[in-house]
């Protein structure tokens, strides 16, 4: 008797579920036929004095999913994007000289799904 009415409510959900779903399917995706879709790059632009550096760090990203609260932890510095979008994208930061390794990256694929890399 509620035949279509089930029907209608399995489609509705699988549609949902794929639609939900398919930023990380296309982030995944992409990130596996390129692995090189994510680059950062930092780069010393010049020294403020004997403690502090200016530097420039650009992040090249080739998906067509956007990053969310990109941040990126270099020493004990916090650098923060609010989105990155395909292309490049740039700042221009002041870092310590003794202390400027990459120590980990966060980001939210289409502001969804959250990931978390750290460096030891």
């Amino acid at each position: 008797m509620f035949t279509p009415l089930k029907y209608s409510l399995v489609l509705s959900v699988l549609t949902l579920l794929l639609l939900i779903a398919s930023p990380l399917i296309i982030f995944t995706y992409e990130f596996l036929q390129n692995p090189d879709c994510l680059k950062v790059d930092v780069k010393s632009v010049e020294y403020v004095n004997n403690e502090t550096i200016k530097a420039q760090v650009n992040v090249f990203y080739c998906s067509i999913i956007p990053l969310k609260d990109f941040k990126l932890v270099i020493g004990e510095d916090e650098i923060i994007f609010e989105e990155i979008s395909r292309g490049n994208t740039t700042k221009t930061i002041t870092l310590k000289v003794y202390d400027n390794e990459v120590k980990g990256i966060e980001f939210k694929v289409a502001g969804i799904y959250g990931f978390k890399l750290h460096y030891r």
